[in-house]
């Protein structure tokens, strides 16, 4: 049976067995691989990634695509036709709130295919200053710390400081910036800056990162009045599972 056989819902519900097949998720061997060998290849993941600019913009529709971009391989990032971020926004908001599904489609979108798509054009139009949270938090959950910080020129003897003990610490000119940076990002998207980097893999892979995320988690949000213990739930939470 063809694709072109099935209706909307005959479609969705092959996407939705599909996404958690290992066929979509296995990286190949492509060193011998032409171009049109490699394209020929991955034929069924970039259709599938295809579905971002043709499937209807449904709850339905995003909740499936946002659990097949977390799964789905790609050799690269196909150039898209139109805009995924302004297409994926939600039709039929209540009460001026989006269904869920939505943003964290977008979040998906920036995470695994705008932070990835090196095109100039894409890097101009979407940047961790983006006015859709969801943008801001998918370059927060992936970005590494040089890209995430890149406004703050880090020296090799750059140590984090401690949000904890800021009253208390004499801070370098770089780490004030780094302080100020983190606490404007903080203002602007609350918890959802510090769980996103808890969800950066990339701040997990040396002590000091994590301590890092330990201290922000906890510290950061003192700083500026707000409720630490959701942040400080979820890095306890996600050390556990790294232990």
């Amino acid at each position: 049976m063809k694709t072109e056989d099935l209706d909307n819902e005959g479609l969705l519900f092959l996407v939705h067995y599909l996404v958690d097949n290992p066929i979509i998720s296995c990286r190949r061997d492509e060193t011998l691989m032409d171009g049109w060998a490699e394209h020929s290849y991955n034929k069924l993941n970039f259709a599938l990634a295809d579905l971002l600019q043709t499937a209807p913009v449904t709850v339905g529709w995003a909740a499936v695509l946002s659990r097949l971009l977390a799964n789905l391989y790609l050799s690269f990032v196909p150039d898209f036709e139109i805009d995924l971020i302004e297409r994926w926004k939600d039709p039929e908001p209540a009460d001026g709130e989006e269904h869920f599904s939505f943003p964290y489609l977008r979040e998906q979108i920036t995470r695994h295919l705008i932070v990835r798509n090196h095109r100039s054009v894409v890097k101009e139009k979407y940047s961790i200053d983006h006015t859709d949270p969801a943008v801001r938090k998918g370059f927060y959950s992936s970005l590494c710390s040089y890209e995430l910080f890149k406004g703050i020129s880090r020296s090799r003897d750059f140590c984090y400081p401690s949000f904890r003990y800021l009253d208390n610490t004499n801070l370098s000119e770089l780490q004030q910036q780094f302080v100020d940076y983190c606490k404007k990002c903080f203002e602007l998207d609350k918890n959802d800056f510090v769980e996103s980097l808890i969800w950066n893999e990339n701040f997990w892979q040396t002590k000091e990162d994590r301590d890092f995320l330990s201290d922000i988690a906890w510290g950061l949000a003192v700083t500026v009045n707000a409720d630490c213990g959701k942040s400080a739930a979820l890095f306890s939470n996600k050390l556990s599972e790294c232990s």
